[in-house]
Parts: structure tokens; C-alpha cells; sequence
């Protein structure tokens, strides 16, 4: 890979631990062969892959809804802390769980982690 790529990738990606795959990410301006967005995530709690937790422990996923639009997802890191990819161009930041920008939502809800296999077989990869 070029030293001066600009490589690009969302919440998605780097809350399933996708951000290495190269599959996954945007250099250059160019789409990522596989676009991975809340569509997916969706289809996956309908289906059970996902499951819901009332009480996360670190390494959970966090959803931000706002009504029925799922909008961003993070990584429970527990004491109300979440680390999560702003954008496809923000930084990676460890934030209080309301410290999101309002176009995510502040309905939350939390799902249990899924080990890197078991994502790569939800995807296929």
C-alpha cells in the first residue's frame, strides 16, 4: 500500500473490526468493494445473529437510533464510555455514550460482541 493513501472507512467497519481488511475500506477517492452499512446490521438483529443485551459489558455493540433509522454503532468499553469512528473521514474517539453528534439519535440499544470469525462468516469472507 502507498505511504500517502487516503484510506477511508465508517463506524461499521471499525466496530466489527473490518478496518484492516482491505476489502472494506475506500483509498484514494475509489468505493470499498464491499460496502458495509446499517443495512446489514439490520438484517442481522431480524435474524438473530445480533443478540440484545439490557446490561453491556466491554466489547458490546452500542446502536444510535433516531426513530427507525439505525445511524451509528460503537464498542461498549463500559463506566459509560464508548469508542466509536466518526464518519467516514472523523477519528476514531473515545466518548461518553451521549456524546454523539444529534444526526446519530439518542436512542440506544446494545447488542453483544461478535468474535472477528463469526463476522467473517455473517459477511462471507
Amino acid at each position: 500500500m502507498e505511504t500517502n493513501s487516503t484510506i477511508k472507512f465508517n463506524c461499521f467497519v471499525y466496530a466489527f473490526g473490518l478496518d484492516n481488511n482491505l476489502d472494506f475500506l475506500c483509498f484514494n477517492g475509489k468505493p470499498p468493494k464491499i460496502r458495509l452499512e446499517s443495512d446489514k446490521f439490520i438484517f442481522w438483529v431480524k435474524y438473530g445473529n445480533l443478540k440484545l443485551t439490557e446490561k453491556p459489558k466491554l466489547g458490546d455493540y452500542i446502536f444510535y437510533r433516531k426513530g427507525k433509522d439505525l445511524n451509528h454503532v460503537g464498542i461498549w468499553l463500559e463506566n459509560n464510555m464508548v469508542i466509536s469512528k466518526f464518519g467516514t473521514e472523523g477519528p476514531v474517539t473515545k466518548h461518553k455514550l451521549e456524546d454523539v453528534f444529534n444526526k446519530y439519535g439518542s436512542e440506544v440499544t446494545f447488542y453483544s460482541g461478535l468474535s472477528i470469525e463469526e463476522i467473517s462468516k455473517l459477511l462471507k469472507i
